[in-house]
This record gives structure tokens, C-alpha cells and sequence, in this order.
């Protein structure tokens, strides 16, 4: 006798189309199971098919771009029927199946996954299917990543639950907090230096201390663009002798931005002489800065700065 069973496909994470169908063998056969009960022999195939590009998601994300990305953690959770709470034993004594994972592949021609020898208790009628394309720590910030909840121990389908996991992971927690600490001393140290530019009768200092009080990008590379920018530019107003009446406070601010003798220990870069053998380039002092905060795995507008009371 042939058993029919209806398949549901859910996708906890995963960027692809997937359709499947499924059937058991002519002969229902004893499967000797740990439950007190019979069992069917079934075969599952699973067809994989291109993706539908929607929303924000990137042709490589729903893997457009000529390669198959694979599918891990498979797991079928067997029903009576789709209105059922209640999962079913499986042949191994469990109420979830596990499958062998669906590797990648470097093109996505028309391809089906086949399992044999998958049993389930008689009366399945209904399965519920979940996948996980693969992912890393490295790329939740683009992806996203969850973690699932089923374990061999569930026993109903309203125990399935997905939570996100977080970009940040908990052993580089200090980390960011010590690097944050580190980024925001050498700010305020330049806006200590700068403090006298507030309400100063010459324009061009209150506009340079202005633009420095209202920075927001907080990543390594935007303060480092806005540092370098502050730098040349208060250094061409020196040369042009446009800051003479506070051009010590100029100097000093130059000095917080960038030294080469810790003097103040706060500054962030040192400053070399550009190719044109004019203009100074800064230079990350603490070279792991630079990739504030991607190196934790996080977004660079997730850092965003505040200023209150002269400081950052």
C-alpha cells in the first residue's frame, strides 16, 4: 500500500526555494522501532530550485549569482495532520528526524536530494520541514543569524521557536567597550584642546570647534576621514595665517589629533608626510581601530556619537 504524505516547508534561515514531495515504498514494512507500534520505510526527495530575488536581500543572498549555498541542520518534525500539536515517534525513538545536510554546489542546475529508508510511525500524515542555509560569526551583520530551538526532546511543535542571534559576540564584549573607551579619550581630548574656540571672536575657530562638537559617525574609518579633513584644514589655516590670534590653540589641537611623542598619551594617529611631501596623512596608532566596528561583526552605523557639555 502506497502512504501519501503532505509536506510543510518552513525555513528557520534559509536563502532559497526549495519544493519537496515524498511517498513511502508499495510495501509497508516493520522498521523495528523503539515505540510500541508500526512504522512505514519512506523516501523523501527534495528538489532545489533557483531563488526569487525580494525586498533588500542581494542576488548572492537568495543565491542568484550561480551557486548553490547548501542546507545544514535538517530536521522533519512528523504530524498527524497539519492541525496537529503533537509530534510523533520516528523510527529512532526520537520526535524529530535528522537528515544528512545538502551540500553546496558551484552552479544551480536542477538538482534533487534523495533519502531512503527514512521511517516514521503509521499514521504520519503531515511533516514539517526546517533548514538553516550556513552561516558564520563573521557575517550575522549582513545575513543575520538565528538559533532554533528544536532539540530530541521537544514534543510539540508549539515548542519551535527561533531567536536571533547577536552580532556581538559575548567573548569580544570588553573588547568593543575598551575600544569605544579608547576612541572617545582621544575625542575629547581634541575637544578639550579646542574648548577655547567656543564663542571665540575669530569666525573660522567657533565654525572648525562647531563641526567638531556635532560629529556622528563613531566607526573607525568615518572619524579618521573627518580627523584627516580637521587636520589639513586648520593646518592651511595656520600657513595662511588666518587663526594668528589663537594659533597655540591650533597648534594644541593638531597635537591632540596626532603626535609622535604621546604627549598627550590620548591621540589617536601620527601623522606622516604624503607623497606630495606636503600635506600629513594620519595614521592609526592603535591599528585595530581602523576596523571599529566591523572587526566585532557589527555594522559601521551602529556606532553613532553624542555630545553633551563640551564632550563626547
Amino acid at each position: 500500500m502506497r502512504k501519501n504524505i503532505n509536506l510543510l516547508w518552513k525555513s528557520g534561515f534559509l536563502v532559497m526555494a526549495m519544493g519537496m514531495g515524498a511517498c513511502a515504498s508499495d510495501e509497508e514494512q516493520e522498521l523495528n522501532p523503539t515505540y510500541d507500534g508500526k512504522g512505514v520505510k519512506t523516501e523523501i526527495a527534495m528538489t532545489v530550485s533557483r531563488g526569487v530575488k525580494s525586498g533588500r536581500m542581494t542576488s548572492d543572498q537568495v543565491q542568484l549569482s550561480g551557486s548553490f549555498k547548501g542546507v545544514q541542520d535538517i530536521a522533519l518534525l512528523p504530524l498527524e495532520s497539519a492541525h496537529s500539536n503533537a509530534l510523533l515517534l520516528a523510527n529512532n525513538g526520537n520526535k524529530i528526524i535528522r537528515l544528512e545536510n545538502i551540500p553546496g554546489t558551484s552552479g544551480l542546475a536542477p538538482a534533487v536530494k534523495t533519502y531512503g529508508e527514512v521511517g516514521f510511525q503509521t499514521g504520519t500524515g503531515h511533516l514539517l520541514f526546517y533548514g538553516f542555509g550556513p552561516s558564520s560569526s563573521s557575517d550575522y551583520h549582513l545575513t543575520g543569524a538565528l538559533q532554533s530551538s528544536l532539540t530530541d526532546a521537544m514534543t510539540s511543535k508549539q515548542q519551535v521557536h527561533f531567536n536571533l542571534l547577536p552580532c556581538l559576540l559575548t567573548a569580544d564584549q570588553t573588547k568593543l567597550v575598551e575600544d569605544q573607551t579608547t576612541l572617545l579619550a582621544g575625542l575629547n581630548g581634541i575637544l578639550d584642546a579646542a574648548e577655547t574656540w567656543q564663542g571665540h571672536s575669530n569666525g573660522l575657530a567657533v565654525a572648525l570647534y562647531d563641526r567638531l562638537i556635532s560629529l556622528k559617525a563613531g566607526s573607525g574609518p568615518a572619524l579618521k576621514a573627518a580627523l584627516q579633513q580637521f587636520y589639513v584644514i586648520i593646518s592651511e589655516y595656520i600657513s595662511a595665517k588666518k587663526l594668528d590670534d589663537t594659533k597655540q590653540v591650533a597648534n594644541n589641537i593638531l597635537v591632540a589629533i596626532a603626535n609622535d611623542n604621546n604627549q598627550p598619551e590620548t591621540a589617536l594617529f601620527s601623522a606622516q608626510i604624503a607623497a606630495d611631501g606636503l600635506t600629513k596623512t594620519l595614521v592609526w596608532k592603535n591599528n585595530k581601530l581602523a576596523d571599529f566596528p566591523t572587526a566585532y561583526h557589527l555594522p559601521e552605523g551602529s556606532m553613532v556619537l553624542e555630545s553633551t557639555t563640551g564632550q563626547y
